[in-house]
Parts: C-alpha cells; sequence; structure tokens
C-alpha cells in the first residue's frame, strides 16, 4: 500500500477548515436538534462495505457529517411549517394581508421560532411572546392565547400559527394541546407541536 502523506500546505488549509466548521457550528448550534432525528440503522446503507484505499478530502468528510450525520435542522423544518401555515391563510385572504398575519407563542417557546417567522415574513411586531407562570409549571394557558388573539382580531389583525411544546428546552413545560388546538380552530389558525422534550435531558 502507497503512502501518501499530506502537504504542510495542506495540512494547514484543512487545519484552518476544520476550525471554521467548528466554528459555525458553534454559531448555530441552537438550531441544532439536540437528539437525532433519523431512524435506527439510517447510517448503514450509507456507509461503504469496505473502507476506502485513500482518504477523502477534508471538505468531502465535512460534507457527509452535514448531509448524512446531522441532516437538516430545527429551523428549516419550522421555517416549512410557518411557510406552509402563511401560504393556506394568504390565498383565503390575499397576498396583501402578510403584515396582518400573528404568531403566537409562549414565554418558553424555543427563539428559533422567532428567527423562522421573520424568514417568511412575518415581522417581529406581530410574534406574540405570552406569558407563562411557575404556578402552571411554565405551561401557555389557552385562557391567555385566546385573550391575546381575541385583541388581535379586533384589531384587525389575523391569528396564523400557535406553537404548542412538549417539554420546552428551558422548563421541559409541557404546554395543554387540547385546549390550545380547540382554540387555534376556533379561529383558523395553524397549531404546530414542538416535541422538545429531549432539550431537558
Amino acid at each position: 500500500m502507497n503512502f501518501h502523506p499530506i502537504s504542510p500546505e495542506n495540512l494547514q488549509d484543512e487545519a484552518s477548515e476544520a476550525i471554521n466548521y467548528i466554528a459555525r457550528y458553534y454559531e448555530n448550534v441552537h438550531d441544532y436538534p439536540v437528539r437525532s432525528q433519523v431512524e435506527f440503522v439510517y447510517l448503514r446503507d450509507l456507509i461503504p462495505e469496505n473502507a476506502p484505499t485513500l482518504p477523502e478530502s477534508l471538505r468531502q468528510i465535512l460534507e457527509d457529517v452535514d448531509n448524512k450525520i446531522m441532516p437538516g435542522s430545527t429551523c428549516e423544518a419550522v421555517v416549512c411549517t410557518l411557510a406552509a401555515a402563511r401560504d393556506r391563510v394568504l390565498e383565503v385572504h390575499g397576498e396583501e394581508k402578510i403584515t396582518k398575519l400573528v404568531v403566537y407563542a409562549s414565554d418558553q417557546t424555543h427563539f428559533t421560532f422567532q428567527k423562522a417567522a421573520k424568514l417568511v415574513g412575518i415581522s417581529l411586531k406581530n410574534f406574540r411572546v405570552l406569558p407563562t407562570s411557575s404556578t402552571a409549571d411554565f405551561a401557555l394557558s389557552p385562557d391567555t392565547l385566546k385573550a391575546a388573539i381575541e385583541v388581535d382580531v379586533s384589531q384587525g389583525l389575523v391569528p396564523l400559527y400557535v406553537c404548542a411544546t412538549i417539554g420546552t428546552t428551558a422548563s421541559g413545560a409541557v404546554d395543554p394541546l387540547d385546549g390550545l388546538g380547540k382554540i387555534a380552530r376556533a379561529f383558523c389558525a395553524w397549531l404546530h407541536v414542538d416535541a422538545a422534550f429531549a432539550g431537558i435531558l
């Protein structure tokens, strides 16, 4: 077997690329799921039966990490649901109503939802962060949600999206899905459930 040592120049370039990759990961770490979102033995069919004779480039290795080991991110998934909810409502109310759309979440909801709302064109002034309390184990109260929606509707705004969470990453709060779901349905809002329980483990 031939020996193919890396040159000092390539070592410097690849070491720099590895450090940049780690820095990008830490910069966006809150956007990644806490636990794997792929199925058991998912990687089995993606790994060759025999080890390669020659090593791959570091760039290819890092691409494999992004595309196979940690595919996608929480933020991307949330953007998809918000975009679907937005498009559904705008088909009914017209494109010009995008400035009237409102998103509802609790003060325990992961900040990714605010970032995602901005990405789909929802102004942060239309993002309602609803208060919770320790007396309710920091769960979002259906009464609090209903009151907020009623105020917005009275001002001509359009309820778009309600984010409930099963096990918030900050406190492990579990929102009452049945109560929140009934209110969301009454106002034709999209109910999204963030199954984030692993974040507290």
